[in-house]
């Protein structure tokens, strides 16, 4: 109990340290944060006013605390098109000012970050990494102090757990691009990216309820989970059904909410999603591919699929296996997806780490940092993103599993 205890004392300790550090030397000048502009400003209405998050006078606050004027037609209008459900998390931030509301979401954001990287590559559960959290806030400042921190830590039966890969791992998950530009916009697909994380890591440990209710939250961004979340109820339905009897609960109590909070929100987010249609004409990113490789990733994704439900229910692939193909998959051929769902990715990318040896795992890493940058300055304009980044993320995932699946299946 004492432990525990300790552990959350550190935990909220540095994530207040971090916000603190986010507000004074980035929030505070009004710098990123715009996808959280219509989250914060809908909870205030909402919980202040009494007023609706899909309204036109909501929707004009955006534009004004964003560009300072109304939208021109045409254009990102910065108006709430999120379900209701997904301003639940949020609403603990309306109650501060937004440059703190904004930092507060960006260090919650960086753990997770740092978390879901170092359990996937690293294989360490929860406790381990609040256990060198623990140890690295009683250290003495300095590098070789954090370093005694990390070897400190019970590392018994994990494999790859050394400092120096740690510290690798940590600095590539948040060098990534998508990382950071989730970060630096305060993005919300970092809430399903963490709920995405949790639900892998509660199915291992035989939490399934709880594995259940976070995949029910990540859902509050379905172009995210569309092809997991079924995926996931249907090898629950026959593998375990406390999954989904969990899934089904806190589904239930997000709805219940929410219909209490505003009854008439369903209809209106239907007719957001509408406008929103014809402002925002982005496709799927297959669509955006090179002509010759429509074709050969739309067979792809439909095959893969097929295989991956087939492989998963006959028990010859594990369930976080077949999600790591999923997510690729998902990013490719889902509408209205964005760069940003893109952090996705830090999942099969860094389990695919976790293969590898030494010298090829320290290359890969420095590759999951540094080339996605350099596509951005290739395809940039005016230092602005270009719509080819897009694409290249989910294709050379979806590149790297199938060399990782082709080369396991190769006689030795």
């Amino acid at each position: 109990m004492r432990k525990r205890l300790a552990l959350l004392v550190a935990a909220s300790g540095a994530f207040l340290l971090l916000t603190l550090a986010f507000q004074q030397g980035f929030t505070r000048y009004g710098f990123g944060g715009a996808d959280l502009v219509p989250l914060w400003l809908g909870g205030r209405a909402l919980l202040f006013e009494r007023l609706s998050p899909y309204s036109a006078q909501v929707t004009l606050r955006a534009q004004e605390a964003i560009l300072g004027q109304a939208a021109p037609g045409g254009t990102d209008q910065f108006a709430f098109a999120y379900p209701l459900v997904a301003l639940l998390p949020v609403l603990p931030l309306v109650f501060l000012p937004f440059s703190l509301a904004q930092a507060a979401w960006m260090a919650a954001g960086f753990f997770v970050i740092i978390a879901t990287a170092l359990r996937q590559a690293q294989g360490w559960p929860p406790t381990v990494i609040g256990g060198w959290l623990l140890r690295a806030a009683r250290a003495e400042p300095g590098t070789q102090s954090l370093s005694n921190a990390f070897a400190a830590c019970s590392f018994e039966g994990v494999e790859g757990s050394r400092p120096a890969w740690a510290i690798a791992v940590i600095v590539s998950a948040l060098a990534f691009y998508p990382s950071v530009r989730d970060l630096a916009l305060a993005q919300f697909a970092l809430l399903p990216f963490a709920c995405v994380g949790a639900t892998l890591w509660a199915l291992e440990a035989r939490h399934d309820r709880l594995a259940g209710a976070a995949l029910a939250l990540a859902c509050a961004k379905p172009q995210m989970v569309f092809l997991i979340a079924p995926f996931t109820l249907l090898w629950a339905w026959r593998k375990r059904r406390a999954f989904v009897v969990g899934f089904l609960t806190g589904g239930a109590i997000l709805l219940f909410v929410s219909l209490a909070l505003w009854p008439a929100w369903v209809g209106e987010w239907l007719a957001r999603l509408d406008e929103y249609r014809r402002y925002v004409t982005q496709l799927a990113p297959l669509s955006l591919l090179p002509e010759p490789l429509v074709w050969l990733a739309a067979l792809t994704a439909v095959g893969g699929t097929a295989w991956l439900i087939r492989q998963t229910l006959r028990g010859a692939r594990d369930l976080a296996s077949a999600v790591n193909w999923l997510i690729p998959l998902t990013l490719l051929i889902a509408p209205s997806t964005s760069v940003s769902d893109q952090v996705l990715l830090l999942i099969p990318l860094m389990g695919f780490a976790a293969s590898l040896r030494n010298g090829r795992r320290a290359l890969f890493l420095l590759g999951v940092a540094v080339l996605p940058w350099g596509w951005f300055w290739l395809t940039q304009s005016n230092g602005h993103e270009g719509a080819a980044m897009i694409w290249p993320l989910p294709v050379a995932t979806l590149g790297i599993l199938i060399c990782q699946e082709a080369f396991s299946r190769k006689p030795s």
